[in-house]
Parts: structure tokens; C-alpha cells; sequence
């Protein structure tokens, strides 16, 4: 985790992956619901929706660069120069319980 990047009134926190395939799963065991989030980006920000009806009323999850990297030349470089193409790729896949692989 890099930092809390929560403002007044929401939780976040930003989750450096070290397998960028796999980023997050979230399961609701209740409803047997579960959401899994395959990336090649380099990090996962975590946020809660306490702005929403009600505090924890959702939860965010977003993936991109490390926080602030323009500015911190020791992470890695979001840097995009002309004629240079930004291309990454998140699935949000969502499922059962029971449909889960092994």
C-alpha cells in the first residue's frame, strides 16, 4: 500500500499489485456474488462510497498509476509523449459463488 488517499468523510487506500493480472476479488457470501478485477495496471485504489444514502453504502475499485507519479521520480513513469499511445486494460468479471473455478 502506498498511502491512505482518503479525503474528508471517505476511506481510500492505493494497493501497489505485484501480480498485475490479478487485482481484487470481492465476494458478498450472503448472495454468493462475487467480483473479480484482472488488470495490467500497476496499482488498485480502494474507496468507500460514504457519500452515497448512507457511510459504506459502496466501495470502489479503480485501477491505474501509482498516486502522484508525475511527481515522484522513484515510481515507475506515467509519462506519455507525443505520438505515443495509452493503452491498458481492466475486466470487472462478476460471477457466482458456484461459477467460481477452483
Amino acid at each position: 500500500m502506498i498511502a491512505n488517499t482518503g479525503r474528508a468523510g471517505r476511506e481510500g487506500h492505493f494497493f501497489v499489485l505485484d501480480d498485475p493480472a490479478w487485482a481484487a476479488e470481492v465476494v458478498h457470501r450472503p448472495s454468493g456474488r462475487t467480483m473479480r478485477v484482472l488488470t495490467d495496471q500497476s496499482g488498485v485504489g480502494v474507496y468507500s462510497g460514504d457519500h452515497f444514502h448512507r457511510p459504506r453504502a459502496g466501495l470502489c475499485l479503480e485501477t491505474g498509476a501509482w498516486p502522484d507519479a508525475p511527481n515522484r521520480p522513484d515510481f515507475p513513469s506515467v509519462r506519455l509523449d507525443p505520438g505515443q499511445t495509452y493503452r491498458h486494460r481492466t475486466i470487472y468479471e462478476f460471477r457466482t459463488i458456484g461459477d467460481v473455478p477452483a
